[in-house]
């Protein structure tokens, strides 16, 4: 008699969890739906002032323990009503009856395979696969503490590689659900406030599908294992041998008492401390008439008529001049040009959105369109130039000092954040190098 293959037992789990689908989901919703609630519940709670409170995180402790309690009592719950015809209810109080001694079994069980993978990966996956029936072992064979780590061990000898197929196999599958449904989330919820809530919410939802399915498909290895090894009998081995896991064990189980305290502080010690009240530093509002605020003019240009955006800014940086061109450009934005004089000499630049602090946050839109600002910045380089060329270099000092001014100014301005910044000192800069430019050419 041969292992089943994977699709067997994938089909043959399917099968049975949906002829016990009530009772199953039935006990493993209870730890489900508290951690759920918990979830959601602490969710609210840390977008209060209640966030900054001891009694926040005495709550989350105590929450915390008993979900725990509840996750342990719904598997061993989960365990037994495979092996027993029996009620939720029943099925739960034959789970507190053991729980001491399955949260011991528990302990040991990751404290081993943590400890395995301290001492490099295949160590730790050989406990992994060894210890994988562990828990089955406690409820059908009613074997305690090391006695069911070993019985695990020796039912499993000489399949240890099929064993690790099959396991890895139902990993992988997890994955890949779990993954395509997050993704999936992760789409349908752009906002990623609302996403981490409903990607917890999701969570929580797959798990209560997946662990009895998990349970179900252990269970089927291990009764698969016990009909090929229909002779099989298990001898408690000796205090030699369990000496010889005291190391991995007791390094596991360092580790998860540090896990656990560390836990435990972060929930004490971890919480935010109230803000301080830094009102008094705060910038107050600046409130601009609309008609001295050059944003508004600025935001309104979209007449502007230019084919060659390329050879425009060769021309505003000296690169090439091409005098027809020129001429165009000149005829066909007179408005621009005409406008372009009048943004240049009102005395604020200020976006409406900026203007108070305190309402500044990511989600403040900027009406900021680089295409738009560069081809302004060109053509009035390209005009400085024009009239530079065409003699009238009193009316081109007159506007570049103009330009280096506004930049100053969209530089300076009463509320600035870093993109206006970088703009008005681009402008700036720019002006100034045409200033350094012209001068020696100049005739005045």
């Amino acid at each position: 008699m041969i292992m089943k293959s994977v699709f067997f037992l994938l089909k043959e789990s399917w099968i049975f969890y949906i002829s016990k689908i009530k009772i199953l989901t039935g006990i493993i919703s209870i730890p489900v739906f508290f951690s759920l609630f918990s979830f959601s519940f602490f969710y609210f709670l840390n977008t209060t002032a209640f966030k900054y409170s001891i009694y926040l995180s005495a709550l989350e402790a105590v929450f915390l323990i008993i979900n725990w309690a509840l996750w342990l009592l719904a598997i061993l719950s989960l365990i037994y009503c495979l092996k027993e015809e029996i009620s939720i209810k029943d099925s739960f109080r034959y789970s507190l009856k053991f729980l001491g001694s399955y949260t011991w079994l528990n302990i040991l069980l990751f404290s081993v395979i943590i400890g395995g993978f301290v001492f490099l990966i295949i160590p730790g996956i050989l406990f992994l696969v060894w210890f994988s029936l562990t828990l089955i072992i406690f409820v059908f064979e009613q074997r305690k503490g090391f006695d069911a780590l070993f019985f695990s061990k020796e039912l499993t000898r000489g399949y240890f590689w099929k064993l690790l197929w099959r396991l890895l196999a139902l990993e992988i599958i997890l994955i890949i659900v779990t993954t395509l449904t997050f993704f999936l989330v992760r789409f349908i919820v752009p906002n990623s406030y609302m996403e981490f809530y409903v990607g917890g919410m999701v969570g929580y939802f797959i798990l209560l599908f997946f662990v009895p399915f998990i349970i179900i498909y252990l269970f089927l290895i291990y009764k698969n294992l016990i009909e090929i090894n229909s002779n099989f009998s298990y001898t408690e081995p000796p205090k030699k041998t369990k000496l010889k896991y005291f190391i991995p064990i007791s390094l596991g189980l360092l580790i998860v008492a540090i896990g656990v305290f560390f836990n435990f502080l972060i929930i004490f010690l971890g919480r935010d401390i109230p803000p301080i009240d830094d009102s008094d530093l705060w910038l107050s509002a600046v409130e601009i008439p609309k008609e001295e605020n050059a944003f508004y003019c600025l935001k309104d240009i979209d007449y502007i008529s230019i084919e060659d955006h390329t050879l425009l800014r060769k021309m505003a940086e000296g690169e090439e001049w091409d005098h027809k061109y020129a001429e165009e450009l000149i005829k066909n934005n007179e408005k621009f040009f005409e406008d372009f004089e009048k943004i240049l000499i009102l005395p604020y630049y200020q976006e409406p959105g900026l203007k108070d602090p305190i309402l500044f946050n990511a989600s403040t839109i900027l009406h900021t369109n680089p295409d738009l600002r560069t081809t302004i910045i060109n053509l009035g380089l390209f005009k400085v130039r024009y009239l530079f060329i065409e003699g009238e270099e009193e009316e081109a000092f007159d506007l570049l000092i103009k330009i280096i001014k506004f930049g100053h100014l969209v530089e300076n301005k009463p509320r600035p954040v870093l993109i206006y910044w970088s703009i008005g000192i681009s402008l700036k800069n720019s002006g100034l190098e045409l200033f350094r430019e012209l001068i020696p050419k100049t005739n005045i």
